[in-house]
């Protein structure tokens, strides 16, 4: 892939610059400082002082698309990364991005979700900003796992298409990971999400070195100094990883379900089940057990990060497993050669398990559009729910909401594996109340595991 940028040239004399007309003052808007609460200051005003292009003219675009077409070709590239798409007026990129030819992946350096999400329909793929902030948080001990979880459902349900956007942790832009938490054993479980979690795995060089660099451009390091050292142990724990995304089948699709949320730990399942995941941000000093319902009724893996232990889950699908010194613990059905490491101590869950939680928070996620003013509550047969009385039921959130994607969301504390029956009201500004029709929604609480998510639309 190369990095191209549209919104910018080089600093030095504009009249240097090639070809006509990009050496011309008019090409350029007028200089001025960067009001970020102002979108057309983000777009029309300078980074670094550097000079602003003016991409409203269609000179320029087609200035730019000729030469972005013509580096592609030339060099064979694969694919593109965009720098400053936020700093271009939208309608710019569309043509762009389809005169490369390839992939692209934009870089939006924002970490609101609807912010993003209008980038994401003008390019096939952007940097996952959104997840980027919880992720980190929650990895680097100063965030929850639910959090994380909470983000990932708000991006299911407000891009187009989650599995396109790009994870990362370090990158040339923010300090890298470990000059924030210096610490390899959360590092690992880190990139065991970057790299096995729903999305296209992003890996800057130097990480699997344990670079620590801080602000660009500390976080801009030769990589030759460090002697390319292939036996160090984030490149090993690193090589670990990508090998169980290969026996997974590459992991393209948007598959991604929560399997356990926990205080320190999460897990997930890809592959229809055949890839399990459980990270944790308890340190190196943890050898806890884990035990969770991975949906996969007498399933059975490998511990390709491990020993190569087996793994096997009861009828209903639980397992426990133990962590061993704080490193994450990747189960495969495929064929990955284990490898020898983590020790991963393995029994039959059984019901009688007092790790299942009491409690499940169930994320329900619910399309209707709406009028300002409107209102929508979850009501239903149990006094949580208001006892079919709208007045007394919960009301949902639309901070997701969008007019491309109307989304309503509530995340509910419900007992683990109790019955509900619900419906949706929508009450408007003048207090009528609107029912969904027959027949009721009815759902059964998961007995073991931490979170659970629906998703819905008016009926």
């Amino acid at each position: 892939m190369v990095d191209v940028v549209a919104n910018h040239m080089g600093p030095g004399a504009i009249t240097n610059n090639r070809p006509s007309p990009l050496n011309q003052a008019s090409s350029y808007h007028s200089a001025c400082d960067i009001n970020y609460s102002n979108q057309g200051s983000v777009e029309q005003c300078q980074i670094a002082g550097l000079p602003d292009l003016n991409t409203q003219s269609s000179e320029i675009r087609s200035v730019m698309n000729t030469w972005v077409s013509w580096l592609v070709k030339e060099y064979s590239f694969d694919g593109v990364r965009i720098d400053t798409v936020k700093h271009v007026e939208k309608d710019f990129w569309p043509g762009f991005s389809s005169a490369t030819g390839v992939y692209s992946i934009g870089e939006v350096f924002d970490g609101s979700p609807t912010y993003l999400a209008e980038y994401a329909k003008l390019m096939p793929g952007l940097l996952n900003y959104a997840v980027y902030y919880p992720m980190n948080n929650f990895y680097q001990q100063k965030g929850s796992s639910q959090a994380l979880v909470d983000m990932m459902n708000t991006v299911s349900n407000t891009f187009p298409d989650p599995s396109a956007l790009g994870t990362f942790l370090d990158n040339h832009d923010n300090k890298r990971w470990l000059n924030v938490k210096n610490d390899q054993t959360l590092l690992k479980n880190a990139l065991a999400y970057v790299i096995l979690a729903r999305g296209i795995p992003i890996l800057y060089y130097g990480t699997e070195q344990g670079y620590a660099g801080g602000d660009d451009p500390a976080n801009r390091e030769d990589l030759w100094r460090s002697g390319f050292n292939t036996n160090a142990n984030l490149y090993q724990a690193i090589k670990k990883l990508t090998a169980a995304r290969k026996s997974a089948g590459g992991l393209a699709a948007d598959d991604h379900v929560h399997l356990y949320v926990a205080d320190n730990a999460y897990a997930w399942s890809r592959a229809g089940g055949n890839l399990i995941v459980l990270t944790t941000n308890a340190g190196s000093t943890s050898n806890q057990q884990h035990c969770f319902n991975t949906q996969k009724a007498n399933g059975k893996w490998t511990n390709v990060y491990g020993n190569g232990a087996a793994v096997t889950a009861d009828g209903s699908g639980r397992i426990c497993v133990t962590v061993s010194n704080g490193e994450p613990i990747v189960l495969t059905a495929g064929s990955a050669t284990p490898t020898t490491g983590t020790t991963l101590t393995t029994k039959t869950a059984t019901a009688t398990s007092t790790a299942c939680p009491t409690a499940v928070s169930v994320s329900f996620t619910h399309r209707i559009t709406t009028v300002p003013g409107d209102t929508i509550k979850i009501t239903g047969n149990t006094a949580q729910l208001g006892n079919w009385t709208p007045a007394n039921g919960l009301t949902l959130s639309a901070n997701s909401y969008t007019s491309s994607n109307p989304v309503w969301t509530i995340t509910i504390p419900f007992a683990a594996g109790s019955s509900i029956q619900y419906k949706f009201v929508k009450i408007s500004s003048g207090g009528t109340v609107t029912w969904e029709s027959d027949p009721n929604r009815s759902y059964t609480v998961p007995k073991c595991q931490a979170s659970a998510s629906l998703s819905s639309s008016w009926q």
